[in-house]
């Protein structure tokens, strides 16, 4: 008699971790291959399909199971996983995490300057991809310093707000509807008001 393998909603990839493509993903399924190799593959937790959808809608998995494997205040990538290798999924969002203190500590390492502009990047990521933002609101200036980050800031808070008047007093569907867009919910390091889950498979 053949025995079912159930699959749980988080996994850490692992050599033997209970991995299937049509669960987690073509991505989550070759990383696995790589670190049965022995290579140098980043900690990372494969989301099922199952989670990722219900992350969509708003109710999302535990936080605390999810983040464990990765340690205190770590900066993350949330990258997709398809079962369709024709179709890459969505944009990944890297530096998940990334606030002020994160940002002081990179200047001690890598400069302001680099510092800074992973920082923008996180801030234009986020803006455009999670909250649906203006894309033309949010390039990448050629300098990269402290004030352009407030700029950018103000940028992405101004903008926000402009979103909310609009769709204040429309009617309930299309308040519906955005909301299913932009999520519900809260991304660490960053003012914003709504969190939202990018698809699945999630590394340091």
């Amino acid at each position: 008699m053949q025995q079912q393998t159930s699959f749980g909603p988080l996994i850490l990839i692992t050599p033997t971790a209970a991995l299937k493509a049509s669960v987690h993903g073509g991505r989550a399924k070759c990383l696995q291959r790589l670190v049965r190799m022995d290579l140098p593959v980043p900690i990372t937790v494969a989301l099922s399909f199952d989670a990722v959808h219900a992350a969509a809608v708003g109710d999302l998995p535990d936080m605390d199971a999810l983040l464990a494997p990765f340690g205190g205040a770590p900066l993350l990538s949330v990258r997709p996983s398809s079962e369709d290798p024709d179709w890459g999924g969505p944009s990944a969002i890297l530096n998940v995490g990334m606030n002020d203190a994160r940002h002081a500590e990179l200047i001690n390492h890598v400069g302001e300057e680099a510092a800074t502009r992973v920082y923008l990047r996180f801030v234009q990521s986020y803006a455009i991809h999670v909250a649906r933002l203006d894309p033309d609101e949010f390039h990448i200036p050629d300098v990269a310093d402290r004030g352009s980050l407030v700029a950018m800031m103000a940028t992405y808070e101004a903008v926000d707000d402009a979103y909310l008047v609009a769709v204040k007093g429309a009617p309930e569907a299309v308040l519906h509807a955005c909301k299913y867009v932009r999520g519900d919910a809260t991304l660490d390091g960053f003012h914003h008001r709504r969190r939202c889950f990018p698809k699945c498979s999630l590394r340091q």
